[in-house]
């Protein structure tokens, strides 16, 4: 995965696999930049469900900016033909945008990262996952 977050380049190495009887999927996203341990500077595992009733996604972050993972709201999206748009509900007007679009003529996903204080939508990240072959 390459693109930019927070303005600065950054490439990620992201694994995907099906887990638990194929019942959710598994992101583990590494960032190639390193800490000044020498640690990644920035890493995650992500776990996707869909309610296969409702068709929603939802979907839990933990990554090592905070341990507040647990404690956040989940993530929710209603899929339309070529995207998975995650939403993380703050409450008070302030929701993050987090929106995986496909593009079946090239096999990639872009991921768009929007920070929403009451509509007004700032652009945090914007990455383009490509299949390693």
């Amino acid at each position: 995965m390459t693109g930019t977050i927070d303005g600065k380049p950054t490439t990620h190495d992201v694994d995907a696999e099906l887990i638990l009887d194929k019942g959710y999927v598994r992101l583990h996203e590494v960032s190639r930049e390193k800490n000044k341990a020498g640690g990644p500077e920035y890493e995650a595992i992500i776990i996707i469900s869909r309610d296969p009733k409702s068709g929603e996604y939802k979907g839990l972050w933990l990554d090592n900016t905070s341990a507040g993972g647990l404690s956040g709201p989940l993530a929710h999206a209603k899929p339309t033909d070529t995207s998975i748009p995650f939403i993380f509900d703050f409450g008070s007007g302030h929701v993050f945008r987090n929106t995986f679009t496909y593009t079946a003529k090239t096999d990639t996903w872009e991921w768009a990262l929007d920070d929403d204080m009451n509509g007004k939508l700032t652009p945090f990240a914007r990455l383009k996952l490509v299949r390693k072959r």
